[in-house]
């Protein structure tokens, strides 16, 4: 009995621990609480190699709508994914029409400045989001890039 609790705590000790995949955090956020006109795209600063899970920007939605198409590009304009933003329970209280429209997406992506561009002008923008449209781009990347 004792050379089996030794073996099995032999076995444990060289086990390794296992890998916990590093939490979803935000890599990026434009939005403020000011007032907002429409845009058709946002700039996304993304500071250190990053692998991004999902964008999100706060849109105005038409009565009814619940998607609208989205491109992510380079700041060149080179293509690097689109697809559909859904609208998301993140809505403004006071004006239900304003609501988030996000994408899962799974993108390892290089330091630099990438543009989100929308099917149709909705993206919130103002001064403070230096005229660019409000968005949030959540993943993982090293904590001393955050």
């Amino acid at each position: 009995m004792r050379s089996t609790a030794w073996l099995i705590c032999l076995i444990l000790s060289a086990t390794p621990a296992l890998a916990q995949a590093p939490a979803e955090r935000t890599l990026f956020d434009s939005w403020n609480a000011g007032l907002c006109g429409l845009t058709d795209t946002a700039f996304v600063d993304i500071y250190a190699p990053s692998h991004v899970t999902r964008i999100e920007v706060m849109f105005n939605w038409d009565q009814g709508e619940r998607e609208t198409s989205f491109t992510l590009a380079k700041a060149d304009g080179a293509q690097l994914a689109g697809g559909t933003l859904t609208r998301s329970p993140n809505c403004d209280p006071a004006a239900p029409g304003w609501c988030g429209a996000q994408a899962a997406v799974a993108l390892d992506l290089p330091t630099a400045t990438y543009k989100v561009r929308t099917g149709r002008e909705g993206i919130c923008q103002n001064p403070d989001s230096q005229g660019s449209g409000f968005i949030r781009v959540f993943g993982t990347a090293p904590p001393a890039a955050l």
